[in-house]
């Protein structure tokens, strides 16, 4: 009977240890736990961070893209407005060489006709001119205004 004791006292024993063991493991386990709920709330409370600033980035790419698209439009707008002048301006009105008359000045258009220099160029542009004559030419057309060592000046009409 002794060795039935000792057999009930060793199986005591036995489950005790297995007892203790698992109680220790549980133990352990928890802390585990309680890290990885640690570390989750952590990681959630920085991914709603990240999520807000992702919104503000969003609310400010949206007000870009608005801004891009008004850009475009007031682009294309000017572009057309651009091309309207373009399209307005004769393309004939100037390259930069007259063909003149070397005797009477008046200038041939692209067609083959022949202005005076003043037509012309009032043709091309919003110029308008006022008729005058340089102190040679003064003195030339009516030298009696000149005698007598007068200063030559010059006549200027409208």
């Amino acid at each position: 009977m002794n060795f039935a004791l000792y057999i009930i006292a060793f199986s005591s024993l036995f489950f005790l240890a297995a007892g203790i063991f698992i109680f220790l493991h549980a133990l352990k386990l928890r802390s585990k736990l309680r890290e990885i709920s640690e570390s989750t709330l952590k990681s959630e409370q920085e991914l709603k961070e990240k999520n807000e600033k992702i919104s503000v980035l969003n609310e400010k790419i949206e007000v870009m893209d608005k801004e891009i698209r008004e850009i475009k439009r007031t682009s294309e707008k000017h572009l057309k407005q651009i091309e309207g002048l373009k399209s307005e301006i004769n393309p004939n009105s100037f390259d930069g060489r007259f063909p003149i008359c070397s005797q009477c000045k008046d200038i041939r258009n692209a067609e083959g006709y022949w202005y005076p220099i003043e037509e012309y160029i009032q043709n091309l542009s919003d110029t308008d001119f006022s008729h005058s004559l340089c102190p040679k030419c003064a003195q030339q057309l009516y030298p009696d205004m000149f005698k007598d060592g007068a200063k030559p000046h010059t006549l200027t009409w409208k």
